[in-house]
């Protein structure tokens, strides 16, 4: 059956097979520039989702985003390790035309080294067919690794944009929630009876073998929208190839501990890069800043950060006495959702033009900010403070924050002071309340270098 399977494809066909290392490189050179451009790309998605998403839908695009992290990453990771297999496999080729004899006896090798290196090294054939197999199966397994963690990614994200989209219309954020991630559930829902479809005791039954089929199929339009048949078959491809009968047991074990560990580190790089924001975690988010014994230059305003701002900003960490003295704090969606819902000012009338009630709510949540945020310095808190709106400009986006003017430092006395700043973003507590003794508190000191002729500002 197997040869005439080979005989039936055409020559050119199985020319291309035998060939397919001058695309493979092409392509591979490609997809490594590619993908290096879309780590850019990640980062900007990353900066807008932290910018314009509640705390509830960060936790979910926290998931999504880590699907397209490890396409990305793992689309860069597998083509350049592909890349230098085939270089290998060229360079061998080269090696191989150059001395065709293979190994053969030195006058500086004794018998016994001679024939040991030979039996270890000299199959110089049969190692170039083995990286010729290797990099074109690397080459395909990483063209179906990216398609899975691409459909997962654009598959979580559909659901999430649908779920904002749903609730900017009006419909009830609970019920937002339960209708876009309906689909999620059922498939999920379907890859686990799919996957208990293929126990030994129930994969034999006719009534198994009529729905069994159907239902992978069905769940997989759902969940591999893009390049779905080439996706499907490289897993089916590499996930039958592995429980072969042929293959034993422990290396198939062996196979899928070598995977999770794969994972594993990949993993932690991406933790320890920062490659995913720490910001979407909640608890992550809460304590940026909560140190009151270090210096983080994130919070001055000499030069402002090349990246996102997410704890508040002074304009500077050593003040002349007549230099401004101010604070900048942000309000991105995930605070602006908790300050609204603590403000009971009332709304804007309806009926109002659509410039009047911006004014409007834009004072009322002003005057709001004054119960939501609480400023302190040395330990006292700061009064009648005049709140203004100000965007600052960060990573190609204008962040909106709100700005408080503390006169000038000629009030301070030379020497260190600390400002903090709170603001009513509770954690979840044990019972998934608002833990309400917890705001969430960022600490900036700043010195005042005492009058004219002390030592200049740093």
């Amino acid at each position: 059956m197997e040869e005439r399977v080979v005989a039936s494809k055409p020559k050119w066909l199985r020319k291309l097979e035998r060939e397919s290392w001058q695309a493979e490189l092409i392509i591979s050179g490609v997809a490594i520039l590619g993908s290096l451009q879309l780590i850019g790309l990640l980062d900007d998605a990353q900066h807008y989702l932290l910018l314009n998403y509640d705390r509830a839908a960060l936790k979910l695009w926290f998931l999504a985003v880590t699907y397209w992290v490890f396409f990305a990453y793992g689309l860069a990771f597998l083509f350049i390790f592909h890349f230098a297999v085939r270089a290998l496999w060229i360079g061998l080729i080269g090696l191989n035309s150059v001395y065709p004899d293979g190994i053969v006896k030195s006058t500086m090798w004794s018998q016994d080294f001679f024939e040991k290196t030979r039996a270890a090294y000299g199959d110089v054939d049969g190692f170039i067919r083995e990286l010729d197999r290797s990099a074109s199966g690397l080459f395909g397994k990483g063209f179906t690794f990216a398609g899975l963690m691409l459909n997962l990614g654009v598959f979580l994200s559909v659901v999430l944009i649908m779920i904002g989209i749903l609730t900017d219309l009006g419909v009830n954020s609970t019920l937002a929630w339960v209708i876009c991630l309906l689909p999620a559930v059922l498939v999920l829902l379907g890859s686990v009876v799919s996957s208990l479809f293929m126990l030994p005791g129930l994969r034999e039954r006719a009534w198994v073998q009529r729905y069994h089929f159907p239902l992978t199929k069905l769940a997989s339009y759902l969940t591999y929208p893009i390049n779905r048949r080439y996706t499907v078959l490289g897993l089916s491809l590499m996930g039958s190839q592995s429980t072969i009968e042929s293959k034993s047991t422990a290396k198939v074990i062996a196979g899928a501990v070598a995977g999770f560990l794969v994972l594993f580190v990949i993993g932690l790089l991406i933790g320890f890069t920062g490659t995913i924001k720490p910001a979407f975690i909640d608890e992550v988010y809460h304590r940026l800043g909560d140190t009151p014994s270090s210096i983080d230059h994130n919070n001055y305003a000499e030069p402002l950060p090349e990246d996102l701002l997410y704890e508040p900003v002074t304009a500077s960490l050593y003040l002349q006495p007549s230099d401004p003295f101010w604070v900048w704090v942000p309000v991105p969606e995930r605070e602006a959702e908790e300050l609204e819902a603590i403000c009971d000012l009332p709304e804007a009338d309806e009926d109002l033009p659509r410039v009047e009630r911006r004014k409007i709510d834009r004072k009322r949540i002003l005057t709001c900010a004054d119960d939501y945020v609480s400023i302190y310095l040395d330990g006292t808190k700061l009064t009648d403070l005049d709140p203004v709106r100000e965007y600052l400009k960060t990573v190609g986006f204008e962040q909106y924050g709100i700005r408080y003017d503390l006169g000038t430092a000629s009030a301070l006395s030379p020497g260190r002071h600390e400002l903090r700043v709170e603001t009513k973003y509770y954690p979840a507590g044990d019972d998934d309340a608002p833990d309400t003794t917890r705001p969430r508190v960022t600490y900036m000191p700043v010195y005042l270098i005492g009058p004219a002729g002390a030592r200049e500002k740093s």
